[in-house]
């Protein structure tokens, strides 16, 4: 069975979210040219992530990357800087299955190399809401790092964007 889970899903951060929103999801520029947004997320069952997906904005530039990592701040597995593509379309990406465990935390990683690119994103109204349901952030020139040293989120922008996965029998 394929399950998808994506910033907004109940998984991750969306049930609260849902309640704090300001804003509708709209197109915006991506909030600083080489920074990773983390957004924590739990899965119920062992699972494999087999595909990972953006909902692109407006106007589509540069490279992203969008990986996982496990509780730790150990990359599990990433797609690789990639070329953003379609306005206004979710671009899906097929990748090589990362594992993840029952009742275990993770976060979805996303990272942009400039601030022109735009993706669909939600405003929380209240930047510490972010922060309480623990969204973090990180600087990386060189896209995802195999190890991440993430610090508090600084904006509140919560893009559109994750993973599906089949489940491990």
């Amino acid at each position: 069975m394929l399950t998808t889970v994506y910033t907004l899903s109940r998984e991750a951060v969306g049930a609260a979210i849902g309640a704090l929103a300001a804003v509708p999801a709209v197109s915006a520029t991506w909030p600083t040219a080489n920074v990773t947004i983390y957004v924590p997320f739990q899965v119920d069952v062992d699972s494999e992530v087999v595909q990972v997906f953006l909902f692109n904005g407006a106007a589509v530039s540069g490279n992203f990357d969008i990986g996982v990592y496990n509780f730790s701040g150990t990359k599990l597995g990433a797609l690789g800087a990639t070329a953003q593509a379609g306005v206004g379309v979710v671009q899906a990406v097929t990748v090589a299955n990362i594992a993840l465990t029952a009742d275990s935390t993770y976060y979805l990683a996303l990272w942009f190399s400039n601030t022109t690119a735009t993706t669909f994103r939600v405003l929380s109204g209240n930047l510490g809401h972010l922060r309480a349901l623990g969204v973090l952030q990180e600087t990386n020139a060189a896209g995802l790092p195999t190890n991440f040293t993430p610090v508090a989120v600084a904006q509140d922008y919560l893009p559109c964007f994750g993973v599906t996965f089949k489940t491990v029998m």
